[in-house]
């Protein structure tokens, strides 16, 4: 779906680039600096659009991978929530209520359930963005480390042999794996999309100072009350 964001920032470049068009229609257009002549700025202003479609495919990647860490640690069928009571029903089976690794599982067990993974998709424009996404990626990890823990003690038990698969102690370790990679998923796209938002900020604010000095050449070559300054004195990026 297109946004009217997205709407707005296309209609700007396509002014820019129509701007361009009509400027290199000029007799005698001719920019002192390189950066100005038309075929670099049509190559910068299809920088700025590649940016923003990279920007845009990532931004969806991201939503994504919060979205699907966020179902394996809870909500979902086999989350990492929903095989809490199973393993602990399991190590209770095969070696009893009263043992000692029992009372650590369950505790860890007690300690997982009350911690609070804080589902925050955080985008790098808004305020304290970075501060908010270690909060968040804090919350997630400490659960996968009680996790990793209790999984730890449960691999260790020689009596623990569940039927089930998705309490198997390789399965559970096997698993572990599958939220890290979730965890970097979410770190890498987060990281790519800072960087290409920042990428494509830079492009299109040297867009319109080129804009500017092309503006500013057109009005000192021609004149202030020239056919060519009006043409392009209106357009606006």
């Amino acid at each position: 779906m297109v946004t009217k964001v997205e709407n707005g920032f296309i209609a700007k470049l396509e002014k820019a680039r129509e701007l361009i068009e009509i400027c290199s229609k000029f007799q005698g257009f001719s920019p002192s600096g390189k950066d100005e002549l038309p075929e670099n700025m049509y190559r910068l202003i299809d920088l700025v659009l590649e940016s923003y479609y990279r920007e845009k495919e990532l931004t969806e990647m991201y939503e994504t991978a919060v979205d699907r860490r966020l179902k394996a640690y809870k909500f979902e069928e086999n989350s990492l929530e929903e095989r809490l009571l199973p393993i602990l029903t399991a190590v209770q089976a095969f070696i009893g209520k009263d043992s000692s690794d029992f009372k650590k599982v369950n505790n860890l067990v007690k300690k997982i359930k009350t911690s609070k993974v804080i589902k925050v998709i955080v985008f790098p424009n808004q305020p304290d963005a970075d501060q908010a996404m270690a909060k968040s990626e804090k919350s997630f990890e400490a659960i996968l480390d009680l996790f990793n823990e209790m999984v730890t003690i449960i691999s260790e038990l020689p009596r623990y042999k569940p039927s089930a698969i998705h309490v198997k102690t390789e399965t559970l370790k096997l698993f572990s794996e599958q939220i890290i990679k979730m965890n970097f998923d979410v770190n890498n796209t987060y990281r790519d999309l800072s960087e290409t938002r920042i990428n494509r900020k830079y492009l299109y604010e040297e867009m319109k100072n080129r804009i500017q000095i092309i503006k500013l050449y057109v009005k000192n070559k021609y004149g202030n009350n020239s056919k060519e300054n009006e043409q392009i004195k209106g357009i606006r990026v």
